[in-house]
């Protein structure tokens, strides 16, 4: 077996910066990511202790979107995960999902839905409202700690690969399936994580008083202000996307690209390949970068919004003028005239070929038009 005192080796966690809430403040190695705190607590009392926390000083309320399936035991070990960070200690999953719980101004619980069907599509586009990102991710593993390898950064990586491979091994004849040591990774957002809505001040019962946390962990701590979710004029807050992947959404919606995992493609290869060329690349958690399909759909429909504010509505005028098939049958035909923008430098060129076709084929129809009707 391969043992290490728990605090050796271990990936030094950045310190929280300044004002971090009361509720990050209860997670062991907790560490920011974007708008969100991710760390870890040992026991279920102190898991919804800590939500509650949250609950109490958020004001915001959470449902579950997805639970883990217990029919479905986790048989893989692992040293990450998408939401267990690497420490160099082995661990398994408890159930195959995570437990996710997304704002009650998300997308499955912002009110009664209507029924499916192409009708409900067709409005759903017009009408389209944008919903809250904000979700809370819970992940229970089983950690084996005597199995722990070195992680000092001055370690050979062959040689640490080496005892990954003994630590795996060495698992797997013994009754891994029983032993362990279990833990509640959690990652809970902020109040700037919350857009689109406002957040109400709820009547919350005070915390257990039979939870107790960890002497290592601070008792008190500075209370930082609260921060509304929407600004003085209504507007919501700024996006937690990062600036330059925010910009590159407008860019592709510009571009004719409204698919929502298109999207998602193009965003993920922007990050890896041109923001962090030449330096790591951010863990695809990290909701700054790596934006859900939820974000995705509000700036998709924001980039659109702005689209239409910059081109203005067409005007428009219907005209009803006679046309001949042939030499005696007469039709009545109603046209629709469009005044468009003249505005040529917010036009892609495809679309300035094109409007430029039509300009010279329009005297041509009218000219047919009038020589028919006189």
């Amino acid at each position: 077996m391969y043992f290490s005192p728990p605090d050796v080796f271990e990936p030094p966690v950045k310190p929280l910066p300044p004002g971090a809430p009361t509720w990050a403040l209860r997670l062991r190695r907790c560490e920011k990511i974007g708008d969100s705190y991710r760390g870890y607590c040992n026991t279920e009392a102190e898991l919804e202790a800590i939500l509650l926390l949250h609950k109490q000083q958020t004001h915001a309320v959470f449902g579950t979107r997805q639970s883990p399936s217990l029919a479905k035991p986790a048989t893989r070990l692992m040293w990450k995960s998408q939401y267990v960070p690497y420490d160099g200690i082995p661990f398994v999953n408890a159930g195959s999902r995570a437990v996710v719980m997304e704002c009650q101004f998300g997308p499955r619980r912002k009110g009664v839905q209507p029924k499916k069907g192409s009708e409900q599509e067709t409005n759903q586009n017009i009408l389209y409202k944008a919903t809250c990102p904000a979700r809370i991710y819970i992940k229970k593993v089983r950690k084996f700690l005597e199995y722990k390898v070195p992680t000092d950064p001055k370690v050979d990586k062959k040689v640490v690969r080496q005892e990954q491979e003994k630590a795996f091994f060495n698992l797997k004849k013994t009754l891994w399936d029983v032993g362990g040591v279990e833990r509640y990774y959690i990652q809970l957002p902020t109040e700037k994580a919350h857009l689109y809505h406002d957040v109400d001040t709820a009547n919350l019962p005070p915390l257990p008083e039979q939870i107790c946390f960890a002497e290592e962990q601070q008792n008190e701590e500075e209370e930082t202000e609260e921060l509304d979710v929407l600004m003085e004029d209504g507007t919501p807050l700024p996006s937690r996307l990062h600036p330059l992947v925010a910009e590159k959404i407008c860019e592709l919606v510009a571009q004719g690209h409204n698919e929502v995992y298109t999207v998602r493609k193009q965003l993920r290869r922007f990050v890896e390949r041109e923001m962090f060329k030449s330096e790591e690349v951010p863990e695809r958690h990290n909701l700054c970068y790596f934006p859900t399909v939820i974000d995705i759909k509000n700036h998709i429909h924001e980039a659109q919004k702005a689209l239409q504010m910059t081109t203005g509505p067409l005007a428009t005028s219907d005209t009803e003028v006679w046309i001949f098939i042939g030499k005696y049958i007469p039709i009545k035909i109603k046209i629709k005239i469009c005044l468009i923008s003249t505005n040529i430098d917010t036009l892609s060129p495809e679309a300035v070929q094109l409007f430029s076709s039509l300009t010279s084929l329009q005297p041509r129809i009218f000219a047919h038009l009038q020589v028919t009707m006189s």
